[in-house]
């Protein structure tokens, strides 16, 4: 039986995850959107629009039915800190996917952050959620080369988002297995 999943998400990446989730046969029992954020800079579909059409329950996050449970609760690009009730309604796990590789690149403006600095080696990572931003325990990490002198912020959040996708992937045929999930911890102080 495939695992159920509570999925969290904002920009078009989160639709893709989503897809991939129906494909697989995952149970969908929730979707969690952001209605406030809009990226007219970025094409593609919306997460809401795409629920509704495959007939999915649809909430922001407050509005998520206490009873509600699932095996993991998936953050894909998710705006907005989850908060602990909504943790805790993962049986299993409730991870994160972020287009940075923590700890250096927590939090936000990771793309410019990691330009400006001149790094020659990127990625994404999927980590467990706690209380806090981008904190948690890392669950996989997928790193890959870039030239900071070619790199605008849009170029490397479009190839994040591609290598994200591979990411998602990856960990959904780990979660469909009945074994333990990877944890690895960060360290916090090379956090920022």
């Amino acid at each position: 039986m495939k695992p159920s999943v509570i999925l969290m998400g904002s920009k078009p990446g989160s639709v893709v995850a989503l897809e991939i989730l129906l494909e697989r046969g995952w149970n969908v029992k929730a979707v969690v959107v952001s209605r406030k954020h809009t990226y007219s800079w970025i094409d593609g579909p919306i997460l809401e629009k795409f629920a509704k059409k495959n007939h999915l329950k649809i909430y922001l996050q407050n509005e998520l039915p206490e009873d509600l449970v699932a095996d993991f609760v998936i953050s894909y690009m998710y705006r907005y800190l989850v908060k602990p009730k909504v943790l805790n309604k993962a049986r299993r796990a409730a991870v994160n996917f972020h287009a940075a590789p923590p700890p250096g690149f927590c939090g936000w403006a990771f793309y410019n952050v990691a330009i400006l600095e001149k790094v020659n080696e990127y990625g994404c990572t999927c980590h467990y959620m706690d209380e806090g931003f981008d904190t948690g325990p890392l669950l996989e990490v997928r790193k890959f080369p870039i030239n900071p002198i070619e790199e605008t912020a849009v170029s490397l959040e479009k190839k994040a988002q591609l290598e994200m996708i591979k990411l998602f992937s990856e960990f959904c045929t780990i979660a469909e297995g009945n074994g333990p999930l990877p944890r690895i911890p960060q360290r916090k102080k090379n956090m920022r």
